[in-house]
């Protein structure tokens, strides 16, 4: 059996998640589908990451086992003609045959975008969460400090969570403004490195927050990004965060920042 692996991009604001459920419809349904089309046999596409219902991708790794000789260009744009444009494999290519989307990835990168201004933007209303009131860069680049590294993020876990625990570790975050569009990529794709001290653009009405880790526990990312915000507006003090973080209860964290404003970047293997 050969092994393929996909990187795929979509919107998933009309979408139920990543993962199939037994009412919506998902982007690994749809995947499932059209690979099935095009082969005829039973695959099953699994995905890096289960994205939420609202959750989109720049980067989502993919991987199905197959008997076909349908070469991964094939595959690419086979699957890409059967399916809606707002779902996009944007590149596939031959793996391992042991290779594993999900078991296999050793980090993943989330961005969280924010409109932080007056005025709303009728293209971004869908990809991003707009807030009026002017946020504290600064404070909210005190309070992440904390947060890299490794350690138990019980109160950014939301509940109905499978895992065993919560602890879990961040390589590196990085909060910033940026243009609304750079290189032609909707919040600045291609931005520099994150490397200290993550500044750049403050004028900029659009604030990008980047979470890199290895692993992340239900709703972790977006739960991080409500307690920021809090912290943006001063509901919170930056050195509020590390009192969160040690008490491992959910109630004392800030609101689940809405989905649409979340984003998976990329798997690095």
């Amino acid at each position: 059996m050969r092994t393929i692996k996909l990187t795929i991009e979509y919107d998933g604001i009309n979408y139920c998640g990543w993962q199939i459920q037994p009412a919506g419809r998902s982007i690994q349904g749809v995947l499932c589908k059209a690979v099935r089309k095009m082969t005829g046999e039973e695959n099953h596409v699994v995905g890096a990451s289960r994205t939420d219902a609202g959750v989109h991708a720049l980067g989502q790794v993919a991987h199905f086992r197959t008997s076909t000789m349908i070469p991964p260009v094939g595959f690419m744009r086979g699957i890409n003609s059967a399916i809606d444009c707002d779902i996009a494999v944007t590149a596939a290519e031959e793996a391992p045959s042991d290779f594993h989307a999900q078991k296999d990835a050793v980090s993943k990168l989330y961005r969280y975008l924010i409109l932080n201004g007056d005025t709303p933007s009728a293209l971004l209303a869908d990809r991003c969460w707009h807030i009026r009131d002017k946020l504290d860069i600064d404070a909210m680049r005190e309070a992440a400090e904390c947060l890299v590294g490794k350690h138990d993020f019980k109160s950014f876990q939301a509940a109905g969570s499978s895992a065993r625990d919560a602890v879990r570790e961040i390589d590196r975050m990085g909060i910033r403004g940026i243009p609304p569009l750079c290189k032609g990529r909707l919040g600045g794709v291609d931005l520099p490195p994150l490397t200290p001290p993550y500044k750049g653009g403050e004028d900029y009405p659009l604030v990008s927050i980047d979470i890199e880790g290895s692993g992340f526990v239900y709703h972790m990312v977006r739960n991080i990004v409500g307690t920021l915000v809090s912290i943006g507006k001063g509901k919170l003090q930056a050195r509020d965060m590390e009192k969160i973080l040690k008490a491992k209860e959910r109630k004392k964290a800030g609101a689940t920042a809405p989905a649409k404003g979340l984003y998976l970047v990329s798997v690095d293997y």
